[in-house]
């Protein structure tokens, strides 16, 4: 009896009113969630800078960015850091070092880093990246990030590093060493983090260049940056194509990245959007017989991955 008679006094709130308390309680979550993080982006990235927070692409250099001021770096602790507050497993590779290099693939680019092995059995711009000596499971531990973002597959595949192209890099930062305490999984072996350019307001530039080499090698980037002081365009495209050594072995790699970028007084908001198409024909296996006649041929004349 005095169960129940405890239970009859509590009052039983109408179904329409428990429906406007709970879509009250949900704004005011969300209203507290994005002033919190509107703070904390406000604290990482002060006004002078466009962008310097944990998901941004400033300009840096190894010592000091093409404003003048000090570079920072996000990836070690997840908060922004001059390299020499950085631990010394960390090492940048800058806009300048990419357009100056001769690499062709984030891979080729990766492997001139002490410590980054790659492998690669198809010719195929997608090579496997190992960190820290985990052979055949380097791909499942060694975390890539875009922008803070994580891009690694669920599957035991190979990340789709043809999808980001070299002339969108600002620049990447590489962990060496554990990081499963701020990043989780397949951190084990290192972390790689892409942070990709983005319009700086009020500037407007652009880039072209034309490669070519050996094996019917060639290839267009280009991009093009334009900002007022509110809102920002970034358009970044590749077009790669070459025969490769074997035979039934060509590769056509096309990318294009966009960004509009709104800004703020103390934050930003950012769309991007990015598109990829890949067709590799693969040559198949040789024998060791047909190595030493034929290393060039292919077994396989119509494989292909798309």
């Amino acid at each position: 009896m005095f169960n129940r008679a405890c239970i009859a006094r509590v009052p039983r709130w109408p179904a329409h009113s428990c429906n406007c308390l709970f879509l009250l309680l949900f704004f005011l979550t969300c209203g507290l969630f994005f002033s919190a993080r509107l703070q904390a982006q406000s604290i990482l990235a002060p006004s002078s800078s466009a962008s310097e927070s944990w998901s941004a692409s400033s300009s840096a250099s190894s010592s000091v960015s093409a404003s003048g001021e000090p570079a920072l770096v996000v990836t070690a602790t997840r908060f922004a850091l001059s390299p020499q507050d950085s631990p010394p497993g960390l090492s940048v590779i800058t806009a300048d070092r990419i357009a100056n290099s001769s690499a062709s693939s984030l891979p080729e680019l990766l492997s001139r880093e002490a410590g980054i092995v790659t492998r690669d059995s198809t010719g195929s711009p997608d090579a496997q990246i190992d960190m820290r000596g985990f052979g055949v499971s380097g791909d499942q531990n060694t975390l890539l990030l875009l922008n803070g973002q994580r891009l690694n597959e669920i599957e035991l595949v190979s990340q789709r590093w043809s999808a980001i192209p070299l002339e969108s890099i600002e620049r990447i930062e590489i962990l060496r060493g554990g990081g499963a305490v701020l990043y989780g999984g397949n951190a084990t072996g290192g972390t790689i983090n892409i942070i990709t350019r983005a319009p700086q307001a009020g500037t407007r530039s652009a880039n072209v260049s034309l490669l070519r080499g050996s094996l019917d090698t060639q290839e267009l980037r280009a991009g093009y940056r334009a900002a007022s002081d509110r809102l920002g365009l970034s358009l970044d495209l590749s077009d790669h194509s070459s025969d490769n050594y074997r035979l039934n072995n060509q590769l056509s790699q096309k990318n294009l990245a966009a960004e509009v970028r709104a800004f703020g007084d103390r934050s930003h908001l950012a769309f991007n959007v990015g598109l990829e198409n890949q067709n590799l024909r693969l040559p198949g296996e040789r024998t060791m017989a047909q190595l030493a006649s034929d290393p060039r041929g292919t077994s396989r004349p119509s494989d292909y991955s798309g």
